[in-house]
């Protein structure tokens, strides 16, 4: 009978940099068009699903990436599903961590910011969105200027 064999989980898989950097760029195109279209990752004859999943998820899990893979039955391909409101990790952001990654966002902008670009700068979700804005501006760290779509954000003077 075998024994129970407990480890920490980890994503380390090696990668050279040219890899590291195509993976990267790939994730990043397929991120900015998986809010229209479902991102699918069609797989070469000679690869494995496993590795190609392991090092997906490491890019991901190093750049902050909230990614989630299916595999798909019956095809040789992976489903790429990046999920607003997620951490890598796949645990919720919390309230204060969406409040600082919308100031982070605001700070580093240099002009106001529209909802959309704030949402795909700061991988939170539209629910998250409203309850962490209304806070910030009722706390006047954040400012509102205009109304419905032409609304814009900046950070309180």
């Amino acid at each position: 009978m075998g024994k129970l064999r407990i480890e920490a989980r980890s994503l380390q898989t090696k990668l050279d940099d040219g890899a590291y950097q195509h993976i990267l760029g790939n994730l990043t195109r397929a991120r900015e068009t998986a809010t229209q279209h479902r991102v699918f990752w069609d797989l070469d004859p000679d690869e494995k699903v496993q590795s190609v999943r392991q090092a997906f998820l490491a890019v991901a899990g190093q750049e902050g990436i909230p990614l989630t893979i299916k595999s798909v039955r019956g095809q040789r391909s992976l489903l790429l599903l990046f999920e607003d409101g997620v951490d890598a990790d796949g645990s919720r952001i919390s309230a204060t961590e969406s409040r600082k990654r919308i100031l982070r966002c605001l700070e580093s902008a240099s002009r106001p910011l529209k909802k959309k670009q704030i949402l795909k700068e700061t991988g939170i979700s539209p629910s998250t969105w409203n309850l962490r804005i209304k806070e910030l501006v009722h706390t006047g760290k954040v400012m509102r200027h205009g109304e419905r779509r032409d609304t814009t954000y900046t950070l309180a003077v």
